[in-house]
């Protein structure tokens, strides 16, 4: 997957002038963006609570375990150190020189500012902002973003690709062909582990291109940022395999949120359900940080015969228990203003 060093990939942060550092000046963006996407993704929610019932969805949150609940945000917590620790050995294997307490801060902020403004990009522009000028610089930062995003949907597809096979291996029926889900699973992830290396290639080929000043020349160093990761497979293969272990936090997180409620929910069940239904938000793809994911836990629970007031609980206790957890992230934005 991971093809060795090439000659045309550009050099890492001794090629990159400290001017890089700073982003150019950006243009304000107007609340009321922010404003609409939380309305939708607070509708989504809303409406699949209203579906269920609201008065026993609220019975049985109202009974969760307040050792259930701290469980689930102790492990919310973990994750995004375990996260942080990923992308701090992503950044320090080309020589930048980021700090792991900058790291796990940034990583809290984005989780923050993502389920403040449930956009997918949100969490990652405000991680980037957070560690920008502290040891790297934007390029480097976004480019190790996108590789982030890119091996994070490839392990995630191999969840996609696992629970369907339990789907089939149980023979549970789910109202829509297992083979077609199989096929699409497997296919997806052929295709976006055949395109990873070809971006590669593709980033090498255009950091080739002479150096300019502007939008064109930002693009270049991009690209050079990007590429350059490729001299270092060892350490994307770790990267990889911490992925694939940080891929099991939604499963348990959802397991333990269940259980939280006191609900009959096998780890089975949410070992099918949560891939599934996290496809869309894992993809290297735009769309609502908040709301589908939670749509598609209930519309893949009910079908694996979770009842639907249960279902809503689960993914509300999970998406409750996130923004408690996020709380240090709140914190570090209170001073990023002061400051």
């Amino acid at each position: 997957m991971f093809p060795g060093p090439s000659q045309a990939a550009v050099g890492p942060a001794e090629m990159q002038s400290s001017e890089n550092t700073e982003t150019a000046g950006t243009t304000p963006r107007s609340p009321w963006g922010g404003a609409v996407r939380l309305g939708l993704s607070l509708a989504f929610v809303g409406a699949i609570v209203w579906w269920a019932d609201p008065s026993e969805v609220w019975s049985l949150l109202r009974d969760a375990s307040i050792i259930g609940v701290g469980a689930v945000i102790a492990l919310h917590m973990l994750d995004r150190v375990l996260m942080a620790y990923k992308w701090w050995r992503l950044l320090r294997v080309r020589d930048f020189d980021v700090k792991f307490g900058d790291a796990v801060r940034g990583y809290f902020l984005g989780s923050f500012i993502g389920a403040v403004i449930p956009f997918t990009g949100g969490a990652d522009l405000a991680r980037i902002a957070a560690v920008r000028g502290k040891g790297a610089n934007t390029e480097a930062l976004i480019a190790s973003v996108a590789l982030e995003r890119a091996l994070g949907a490839v392990s995630h597809l191999v969840f996609c690709v696992g629970a369907v096979a339990m789907l089939v291996a149980w023979r549970i029926d789910m109202e829509v062909s297992a083979t077609a889900l199989a096929g699409a699973a497997i296919g997806a992830l052929v295709l976006l582990t055949a395109l990873l290396p070809l971006s590669f290639a593709v980033a090498e080929r255009f950091a080739a291109r002479p150096e300019s000043e502007g939008l064109a020349g930002r693009l270049v160093r991009l690209a050079g940022d990007y590429a350059a990761w490729r001299a270092h497979p060892r350490e994307l293969w770790i990267f990889l395999a911490l992925t694939f272990v940080e891929g099991f936090y939604p499963i348990l997180g959802y397991w333990i949120a269940a259980q939280a409620l006191g609900l009959d929910v096998t780890l089975v069940q949410t070992a099918i359900a949560v891939p599934l239904a996290f496809l869309v938000a894992r993809l290297p793809i735009p769309t609502f940080s908040m709301g589908p994911e939670q749509l598609g836990f209930f519309w893949v629970a009910t079908r694996l015969g979770i009842p639907e007031a249960a279902a809503t609980a689960i993914t509300v206790l999970f998406l409750g228990t996130i923004l408690i957890a996020f709380t240090p992230g709140a914190l570090a934005w209170m001073n990023s203003r002061r400051d």
